[in-house]
């Protein structure tokens, strides 16, 4: 570095050096100091490839997506047999909005360079956002014999699996996945809605009770796990959550429905008749003036009850 910084004392505006200490910079780990050194060389040389990809690169990590899409779209013009760069410019497609060309750009990828399976895998997952996720399944499912051990891999097959509702691969690719990384909350609310599509309601209430250290007070995840101990016949726990959903979203009408079969388990038949004649209230409620309108009407309906 002290060369490269002699070198920019005497020629400050030489891009090479520029350039160098950039990538010096990005090697010690001072990516914001080296993304600017890479824009200040992009000045005084606008179509080095190398600059435009970690320009680029740079801009997506920092969330400038629109720039980022630009430089690359430029890198790859210059360096059109590149991996890499077709990698990242699918990446800055997608963040963008153009699922099309980003398909279009990890393919190229791919091609180029056939044995990268994180090529694959992102292949893959970008299929699954758009309209062809048995493809996507698919390309995952190659990712994973070349490499099992990539990061994510397991999720965005049980993702995968999920969507296509082949529930039993799902909660076997998501359990591992939830196994490898115990706080991924996306894989444990996912595999919790897959325990709540196959009735395993005691998975389900542990999933959801563990997503609830997350997400406190998440409606989602009380109606859930509200509604699986109801159907693990544990009454006092679903009336206590379903409860505390109600305080937190009193919309949810739908509680009031599980509350009426858990007061009638216990034998409370007044609660029950109260609880059933409230969420069918609400259900008509629903029905003339739409669900948007329901959370402002809510609370005149609490009033007459």
């Amino acid at each position: 570095m002290v060369i490269v910084l002699q070198v920019l004392d005497a020629v400050p505006r030489y891009a090479p050096a520029l350039k160098l200490k950039g990538m010096l910079l990005l090697d010690a780990g001072h990516s914001a100091q080296a993304g600017a050194t890479f824009e200040e060389a992009l000045k005084y040389a606008p179509n080095d490839p190398d600059l435009l990809f970690e320009s680029g690169v740079h801009k997506l990590a920092t969330g400038d997506k629109a720039y980022a899409l630009k430089l690359l779209e430029r890198c790859a013009k210059l360096q059109p047999r590149d991996g890499d760069t077709f990698f990242y410019l699918a990446q800055a497609y997608h963040l963008n909005g153009h699922n099309d060309e980003a398909i279009r750009a990890i393919e190229r990828s791919a091609q180029l360079e056939p044995d990268n399976a994180t090529a694959w895998q992102k292949y893959g997952e970008l299929e699954c956002t758009g309209s062809d996720c048995a493809q996507g399944l698919k390309l995952l499912q190659k990712a994973q014999r070349m490499d099992p051990t990539l990061p994510g891999l397991d999720y965005d097959i049980g993702s995968a699996d999920y969507k296509l509702m082949d529930l039993a691969g799902a909660e076997q690719s998501l359990s591992r996945a939830v196994a490898a990384h115990p706080d991924d909350v996306n894989a444990l609310d996912l595999l919790a809605s897959t325990e709540i599509r196959i009735a395993n309601w005691q998975a389900a209430k542990e999933d959801y009770t563990r997503l609830s250290t997350y997400k406190p007070n998440d409606p989602d995840v009380l109606l859930s796990l509200g509604h699986s101990e109801l159907e693990l016949k544990d009454y006092t726990a679903a009336v206590s959550t379903l409860r505390q959903l109600l305080r937190v979203a009193p919309e949810r009408f739908v509680a009031h429905f599980y509350l009426s079969r858990a007061y009638a388990a216990m034998g409370n038949t007044d609660a029950a008749q109260h609880e059933a004649a409230l969420h069918q209230l609400m259900m008509s409620q629903a029905t003339f003036i739409g669900l948007s309108g329901v959370e402002a009407r809510v609370s005149n309906i609490y009033r007459c009850y």
